[in-house]
């Protein structure tokens, strides 16, 4: 309103956005002179039906109205200084395209006031007022979207939190209910091994042999799919954690285990992470075990552990085995998803998604590159752990 009281000096003004579907006026501002004063009397105006002149200006086009100042004309609806009528009119729709969304109208006390000339610029005005309330209506349609995006984005992990949930307690329960059954059928297996041996062929020693293995490898899978179960509800106590320690001290407990292997670690030393120690602890214990196993078949292993350099720097463990194909990169986080036969490099598929479950908890991400008879590399990154 101050480019119009600029242009043309205003007693009284009036901008109303019009509904076509409803074909309602509704009250955005509201000014008149009151006593010498420019009051906003925008609150008594609620929005009405158009008024006789309102809809010639939108059915016709602008319109310039002057009269004499002696009484409201029929059909007006006095706001403001209700003792006296303005002289002077002037309506401007406000175009969308070819439809009519609002009126504004400047109004003078002062009998011949405005003329056409002034007219066509408060047209102009108007004009330049459809582009902007199409820009805030498009803004507003934007924040809209957003905020009904943000809505369904916070009920859909809400589900997805509420289905994990149940899932880990599946997972857990059912660990448990197979744990008793499983320890006994490979309880028996071997006490008919140890008791009957003798009195049973070489093929059903051979079965039983089989039975006490495939219950020993199931109750690995139990263990790991309990661990994943744990790490994934278990409370996160956040500290300054030494990868570096952990790295070394898994290397000399690798060692022990089998001490006649020629494995080369190379350890990056005091390499620092911002996380939970205990949770930190099995998804590095994940990755250097499986690279250990990973390179058993070589006569001279290396296993690695450092930091990449750059702008989003992560950790590493890289050996130089078996490796993978890269096109399968995708697959290898996944739950009892394995590239090896069992026979070769034994395992149950559910380490390298315990390490994804646990970086992900930490805000962070892993993944993986290789190749065939190459080697591979496992990369994860920690939120903050570069600012320690």
């Amino acid at each position: 309103m101050a480019a119009a009281d600029e242009l043309f000096g205003w007693d009284a003004c009036t901008f109303d956005l019009y509904s076509p579907a409803e074909r309602k006026l509704s009250t955005v501002l509201y000014m008149d002179t009151i006593k010498g004063k420019r009051v906003d009397v925008s609150p008594q105006c609620k929005g009405t039906d158009p008024s006789p002149q309102t809809r010639q200006v939108i059915e016709r086009g602008a319109q310039l109205v002057l009269r004499p100042a002696a009484e409201f004309a029929d059909g007006s609806k006095p706001f403001g200084d209700k003792s006296r009528p303005s002289a002077s009119l002037m309506f401007a729709p406000i175009r969308q395209d070819s439809n009519v969304i609002g009126i504004l109208s400047i109004q003078s006390y002062k009998p011949d006031a405005y003329n056409e000339d002034d007219l066509v610029t408060l047209q102009a005005l108007a004009d330049h007022c459809a582009g902007a309330l199409e820009r805030i209506r498009a803004e507003q349609e934007v924040l809209r979207l957003n905020a009904e995006l943000e809505r369904r984005v916070g009920e859909r992990t809400t589900q997805l939190e509420a289905i994990n949930k149940e899932l880990e307690a599946f997972c857990y329960s059912v660990s448990h209910d197979l744990r008793a059954p499983l320890r006994s059928i490979r309880g028996f297996s071997e006490v008919l091994l140890e008791r009957y041996s003798p009195q049973l062929d070489d093929r059903a020693r051979e079965f039983l042999q089989r039975s006490c293995q495939s219950a020993l490898h199931m109750d690995r899978l139990i263990d790991d799919l309990l661990q994943l179960s744990r790490v994934s509800s278990a409370d996160m106590q956040r500290q300054t954690v030494n990868l570096s320690t952990l790295a070394q001290g898994l290397a000399a407990e690798l060692r022990k285990t089998d001490p006649s292997r020629p494995v080369e670690f190379a350890i990056a030393s005091d390499l620092q992470a911002k996380g939970d120690e205990r949770l930190l602890g099995i998804a590095l214990d994940n990755l250097v075990r499986n690279a250990w196993k990973f390179t058993s078949k070589l006569p001279h292993a290396k296993i690695e552990f450092g930091t990449t350099n750059g702008a989003q720097p992560a950790f590493f463990v890289r050996d130089n085995g078996v490796g993978f194909n890269e096109r399968y990169a995708g697959r290898i986080f996944g739950v009892f998803q394995r590239l090896h036969a069992d026979s070769d490099f034994p395992g149950t598929g559910v380490g390298l998604a315990t390490v994804q479950r646990i970086i992900n908890r930490h805000g962070g991400r892993v993944w993986a590159t290789g190749a065939v008879n190459k080697g591979a590399t496992f990369y994860f990154s920690l939120p903050e752990w570069e600012n320690i």
